[in-house]
């Protein structure tokens, strides 16, 4: 991850100007992990934020049917592309990492649910 900010670092040094994060980002995680690997990065990561901002819901708000839904979607999401992404990654240290991101959001949001079932 830390070849991640550093490459991204570099291009906004190097053109300040025309520096667009999104862009530089995805060139940077292409060129370390390859465009599938990019991809499936991609997934993980909105379907991490998505449980996490639904699990935010529901402390602020309580259960709601809505929520529940939404959040059964990105966990399901959450568990398929950790496995797409398990399959084809060989950087054990990210794999391991990741799962330590899953692992956590999903204890958080199975606490979450039993205190309100």
């Amino acid at each position: 991850m830390e070849k991640l900010g550093i490459l991204t670092a570099a291009d906004y040094f190097w053109n300040q100007n025309s520096y667009n994060a999104n862009k530089s980002l995805w060139i940077a995680m292409n060129k370390v992990y390859g465009k599938e690997l990019a991809i499936k990065l991609l997934y993980f990561n909105d379907a991490y934020f998505g449980l996490k901002e639904v699990c935010q819901k529901i402390e602020n708000n309580g259960l709601q049917h809505k929520n529940l839904r939404v959040a059964k979607n990105f966990e399901n999401a959450l568990n398929n592309s950790y496995s797409e992404f398990e399959q084809i990654c060989s950087n054990g240290d990210l794999i391991k990492e990741l799962g330590m991101y899953k692992n956590e959001i999903l204890k958080k949001y199975n606490a979450l649910l039993s205190t309100v079932e």
